[in-house]
């Protein structure tokens, strides 16, 4: 008997916990908070523009993004954060699926942005192309060619990886799930980290753009000459549920990804705007804006099941 209410009481719980909360605004807010994994306190000077417009000052506070999950989880309705902002999908897309996310009202607001890139409570920001940085310098490069010949050099971390895997397993959809399984084993079994050493690995390594230092480094866009086009992830932000101040958050989203602050704010990631500049930036190296993949982190984000059935039964 006690069961059967346990999971009668569950079931009230999830239900009024995926209800919507409308949205509301303190008066004259002057202030909204940043929670970010990648962000720290001084980067505010990327958003002085919207400060003096809006008279709201922004403060970023910087923690891990599992942190940052704990924390909202734990304080639901009295969170000191107003906005997200992480380097990965991914990561805010597990806040999505924790209803700690405040879902938008009417996504078209969002000028500019391509409607790919909106999700019910989340936008992506901008573009983290998966990239090889290549001493050799070849003209061409094909993800497919990290599953055979020589073992590479992985300079991305289990997380990052995991992300890319997912696009994987997109391309070749569910009635192809072996075949994403042999690719991924194969990619798996070439890839060794950078600590690891031996005499017989390729030049080249995967990585993400916003990792490399492209004053130093020469690094291809993989997939350009195929219809597939290169695997990117998403800086991605945002609006956290339940807080008081959801029209100024809104606003500053509405900032980040109009063209021009786009392309300064994803200049200063070393990451791609979310919308093709068609030779139109100041920053050289967005001109050379790749054949993007035809599904973005929005989609993407929900093959982390697939992919975690595929490796449990490794």
């Amino acid at each position: 008997m006690k069961l059967h209410w346990i999971f009668f009481l569950s079931l009230i719980l999830r239900f009024f916990g995926s209800c919507t909360v409308n949205p509301v605004e303190s008066k004259n807010p002057t202030h909204i908070c940043i929670a970010s994994d990648f962000l720290s306190p001084k980067d505010t000077v990327l958003f002085e523009s919207f400060e003096q417009q809006n008279k709201i000052k922004v403060f970023i506070f910087s923690m891990h993004a599992d942190s940052i999950q704990s924390y909202l989880k734990s304080n639901v309705y009295n969170s000191k954060f107003d906005v997200v902002i992480l380097k990965s999908a991914f990561d805010v897309h597990q806040l999505s699926e924790l209803n700690l996310l405040q879902p938008f009202i009417g996504e078209d607001k969002f000028l500019h942005l391509d409607s790919k890139f909106i999700a019910k409570d989340w936008i992506v920001l901008s573009i983290d192309p998966y990239v090889i940085v290549d001493d050799i310098q070849h003209k061409t490069f094909e993800y497919s060619n990290l599953t055979y010949n020589k073992k590479w050099r992985k300079q991305l971390d289990n997380r990052d990886m995991t992300v890319f895997k997912t696009a994987i397993l997109e391309q070749y959809g569910r009635k192809n799930i072996q075949r994403s399984s042999s690719w991924l084993q194969k990619l798996d079994e070439q890839s060794i980290i950078n600590r690891d050493s031996t005499m017989h690995i390729a030049s080249y390594s995967l990585t993400k753009l916003s990792k490399i230092d492209r004053s130093k480094q020469n690094f291809i866009y993989p997939n350009q000459q195929i219809k597939t086009g290169v695997f990117y992830d998403g800086i991605s932000a945002g609006i956290v549920r339940h807080n008081s101040k959801y029209i100024s958050a809104k606003q500053f989203l509405d900032f980040l990804v109009i063209p021009y602050n786009n392309q300064v704010i994803s200049n200063k990631w070393n990451t791609l705007p979310i919308e093709n500049p068609l030779s139109h930036s100041s920053f050289a190296y967005q001109n050379n804006y790749p054949i993007l993949y035809r599904s973005s982190p929005i989609k993407l984000s929900k093959q982390l099941r697939n992919l975690k059935r595929i490796e449990y039964k490794k």
